[in-house]
């Protein structure tokens, strides 16, 4: 997949796929209503930025989330690395896969 582009210092509206595949290899056995938090983490330089479900900065909109990136959040261009943690229901904390792996600010 092509890395999508997006300017820093401006707001951003970043649409997130979560595996829920059965068929798939990294599918976790869970679907949208099974999650109680979710996190997505980018991180650049050793520098990580937060996005939780929990704060209302991602949300659910159908079968995607949508996370919110405000314009004082990512003011440095670069790419960023995106790794996402989901809590289940149980309070089970699992890493998984998401369509994106990086984020490029421009």
């Amino acid at each position: 997949m092509a890395t999508p582009k997006i300017f820093a210092g401006t707001d951003a509206n970043i649409r997130l796929t979560i595996d829920t595949d059965p068929l798939s290899a990294s599918y976790a056995g869970f679907g949208l209503a099974d999650i109680d938090d979710l996190v997505v983490t980018l991180t650049r330089n050793s520098v990580s930025k937060l996005f939780k479900i929990s704060t209302g900065e991602i949300v659910v909109s159908g079968s995607d989330l949508i996370m919110t990136i405000h314009n004082n959040i990512i003011t440095e261009k670069g790419t960023y690395d995106v790794s996402v943690r989901l809590v289940d229901q149980a309070a089970k904390i699992r890493g998984i896969t998401s369509s994106l792996e990086t984020l490029t600010f421009e």
